[in-house]
């Protein structure tokens, strides 16, 4: 998990059978050239029964429902960098994530939560397919 900033290391379980295969930084490797970006920070991806996924953890605060439209900014710009030929395999293990009907796009907080589970704000993150705000993640596992 070398891609993930040493406080954010402890935000991931793997289930049983699942291991980390890599990660990246996203938000550090575009910091540069794009700076004014609203950027995902860090992909991972796992191994389970021999096979790879990737899902996308954004940690960032949940403290009022205005940061959803920065959440889904930040969304948007992850699946433009995943529709370039650059991003084809993440894309590919992305959707072996989707095809197992886990969570894709994680987006954790060590913070309060503030939005509300059956609002409209709510339904608008799993319209795009953000899970809700949760406290961390559990690769392998819904």
């Amino acid at each position: 998990m070398d891609g993930l900033e040493a406080g954010h290391r402890g935000i991931v379980k793997c289930a049983a059978g699942t291991s980390v295969s890599g990660s990246v930084n996203m938000d550090e490797a575009f910091r540069i050239t794009e700076g004014q970006s609203n950027r995902w920070d860090y992909g991972l991806g796992f191994r389970m029964n021999g096979q790879e996924f990737a899902v996308w953890i954004e940690p960032h605060s949940a403290t009022s429902a205005r940061e959803i439209d920065t959440m889904i900014r930040k969304l948007r710009w992850l699946k433009l960098k995943l529709a370039t030929n650059e991003f084809r395999m993440l894309w590919k293990l992305t959707e072996n994530t989707r095809n197992k009907e886990w969570r894709r796009y994680w987006w954790v907080t060590s913070g309060p939560i503030r939005i509300r589970s059956g609002t409209r704000e709510a339904n608008r993150l799993a319209s795009v397919g953000i899970n809700f705000p949760c406290r961390n993640v559990v690769l392998g596992r819904d």
